[in-house]
């Protein structure tokens, strides 16, 4: 076909003088590329012939990116362009992430699963009880039903243990070890959904993760021995890969333990598979443990497993204002107390010059957030939600307050009051606070550019935007990396890691899946609050500038950001890629 092509077969759309930067990490060159059935069936100087011309002049053209990391299972019945991740260039996302699914699950289990999602993956309530019409039970019915939409970028999806837990055992799923007959029972439905369609298994032992009833999700209940007896069907399978958080992975403990250790690398040694775990990231409570979790993932490599990090990519903040949200202050007596009043009490208090004296008082000494003291002054003024203040926006309230000529406190009261207090802050660096220590993270082999838990965290977190950041902070503002390596690390290594060797590159044969951005502008832009999850419920997300198209399968979806009207997104099912003899 690419001999044909270049000798002036017709071409669906010619993607004209652009810059290739082919997924590969080798160099990038000047080639136009021929779209043709869906596919990519020519690179080279090619005629247009009658297709539809992208003139790409002074652009990179870039195999479309693959966010591994996502959480758009209840999302994609209600948002068919699953949004923000193709504002950044994904056209593929890999949903079903730590255990949490929505199938499978029985009737009587609606409520448990839907809130479950809502505590865990903090989606909002109300938006779930109104998006999901709950027409399945099993695995491959929520698939079915999942196929019926219109989407606008490609889905694949997962088989999540907390889900399959609850199905098989009930509630008992988060009090107790499963019995011999209740792992052969899971064991059958996760081939099953193999069988479906499934790209692996997804799990979390994480000692962070409770249901709405306060006790732990059933995933956490199990064993290593059942963990291990579950993944056994992805030995046959030769696709996709086991998505686990582990119970020292994040939180609580300063490396892994030896029996995670020994988990993760037995998984990828049963199955043949590789497991990628998540989160890699700075964290200032364990400054050094990204060290020691790097150095057990060459260790396995050494014993022949693959064991792979998603890599927070972006300095993780939280984002709160003063009408809401504001756990982090909840340790101050007077500050707990104010804000949890109405909001029109709220505003009371902080006019009247005593009330807001004592706020102040309480506020005068650092306070530890995100593991490290900080002053009020450290915090940022993210959105103005008027732009009235807009100029502040990236600031520190410190800075901010200088610029005023006020108190830090005295800044962010009067400037949140002035917008019914919507103004949006932030405490920042969380996680990522470190930047040598990101940069040490995203050039290690074993690490997986994310993590964006997009669909997930939607009140407070908005982390879709890890590819632009990517492309813009650490490729053109810190020269970390070379942008053919941040792009081999955003398409080619995701896709490879799930067995999709459809996408990934910009190579002939291979699925038109085709990101075209400008280096020099790419970026995300600042978050905004959108209104429209079911209900009218509000989300944090960003979108991004310098991502001229976005391809999928062929077919142009978004232009500059906007949707074309287009939806040539299709979900992937794992059996595609199953060779037979």
């Amino acid at each position: 076909m690419r001999l044909e092509g270049v000798l002036g077969v017709s071409y669906d759309l010619v993607v004209k003088n652009g810059t290739v930067v082919d997924g590969t990490g080798l160099p990038r060159y000047k080639a136009d590329v021929g779209v043709k059935g869906g596919k990519i069936v020519a690179k080279g100087n090619l005629k247009a012939n009658g297709a539809t011309v992208i003139d790409a002049a002074g652009k990179m053209v870039a195999p479309g990116f693959v966010d591994i990391h996502t959480h758009y299972d209840g999302q994609i019945l209600w948002d068919p362009l699953l949004t923000c991740s193709p504002w950044h260039g994904v056209t593929t996302v890999v949903m079903g992430n730590c255990g949490f699914t929505l199938a499978p699950c029985k009737p009587q289990d609606r409520d448990y699963i839907t809130e479950m999602f809502a505590k865990v993956e903090g989606i909002d309530m109300k938006a779930l009880k109104l998006g999901l019409d709950w027409k399945w039970q099993s695995y491959p019915e929520y698939l079915k039903r999942i196929q019926q939409e219109r989407i606008a970028i490609n889905v694949a999806t997962m088989i999540g243990h907390s889900a399959l837990r609850r199905y098989v055992i009930g509630p008992e799923a988060s009090d107790r070890p499963s019995k011999p007959d209740e792992v052969k029972k899971m064991k059958a439905l996760v081939q099953e959904a193999l069988n479906a369609g499934a790209f692996g298994f997804t799990t979390s032992l994480s000692p962070t993760h409770y249901g709405f009833d306060g006790k732990p999700v059933p995933s956490r209940l199990s064993t290593h021995d059942e963990v291990l007896e579950l993944v056994e069907p992805m030995a046959d399978h030769h696709v996709g890969s086991v998505e686990i958080i582990t119970e020292t992975a994040v939180m609580g403990a300063d490396r892994f333990s030896d029996a995670d250790k020994q988990l993760m690398t037995e998984i990828a040694l049963r199955t043949g598979r590789p497991v990628n775990w998540n989160e890699l990231s700075h964290n200032w409570d364990h400054p050094m443990k990204w060290k020691l979790q790097m150095a057990y993932m060459e260790e396995a490599s050494r014993q022949g497993a693959q064991v792979f990090a998603v890599a927070r990519c972006q300095r993780l903040d939280s984002v709160f204002n003063l009408r809401s949200s504001n756990i982090a202050f909840e340790r101050w007596a007077t500050w707990k107390e104010t804000f949890n009043l109405p909001p029109a009490q709220i505003a009371a208090r902080l006019k009247d010059p005593k009330a807001r004296a004592a706020l102040k008082a309480e506020a005068s000494e650092p306070i530890k957030l995100g593991g490290r003291m900080r002053t009020m002054g450290e915090l940022e003024l993210v959105r103005s939600t008027t732009g009235k203040h807009k100029q502040y926006q990236g600031l520190t309230l410190g800075e901010v307050s200088k610029r005023l000529g006020k108190d830090v406190l005295d800044a962010m009261f009067d400037i949140a009051l002035e917008e019914n207090l919507e103004t949006e802050f932030a405490v920042t660096g969380l996680r990522n606070g470190d930047m040598e220590a990101v940069a040490e993270i995203l050039r290690s082999p074993y690490s997986i550019a994310g993590i964006s838990d997009a669909g997930a965290h939607t009140n407070r977190l908005s982390g879709s935007n890890y590819s632009t950041f990517l492309l813009s902070h650490w490729v053109r503002k810190h020269h970390l990396i070379t942008l053919e390596e941040a792009v081999r690390r955003l398409s080619f290594v995701p896709a490879s890691i799930y067995g999709m060797w459809d996408r990934g590159l910009i190579r002939e044969g291979l699925n038109a899946d085709i990101v075209i951005f400008d280096a020099e502008k790419v970026a995300p832009l600042p978050t905004e609050r959108f209104n429209d999850f079911p209900g009218g419920e509000t989300r944090l997300g960003n979108r991004a500038e310098g991502v001229d198209y976005l391809i999928v399968n062929g077919q142009v979806a978004f232009k500059n950001g906007d949707h074309t009207g287009a939806f040539p997104g299709k979900v992937a099912k794992s059996t595609d890629y199953k060779f037979t003899a």
